[in-house]
């Protein structure tokens, strides 16, 4: 029975896993750092590989990738409202 209300503690606290407003991170900081990282690996595994132009495609492949994590890391996406378990306990 107590896990159980582990459980419903855990799903009750706030819309995501994360508790959010305790974060010590702004969420457009965490996409800057998300994206940055994963601009430079994506730039990076393209190195050994010839282009007739290596900088413009070592450029768009970076600020693709960098557009798509800091998207990633700046959106605030609700959860399924089928998944919120009930504040009652019971299922």
């Amino acid at each position: 029975m107590a896990l159980k209300a582990e459980y419903a503690a855990w799903f009750n606290r706030g819309r995501s896993f994360i508790h959010l407003s305790a974060a010590p991170m702004s969420r457009i900081l965490l996409g800057t750092i998300c994206g940055l990282v994963y601009g430079a690996l994506s730039a990076a595994s393209m190195i050994p590989l010839s282009f007739s132009d290596k900088s413009a495609a070592l450029t768009g492949a970076f600020l693709n990738r960098f557009a798509i994590g800091f998207v990633i890391g700046a959106a605030r996406l609700p959860g399924h409202p089928g998944l919120k378990v009930s504040s009652s306990g019971s299922c």
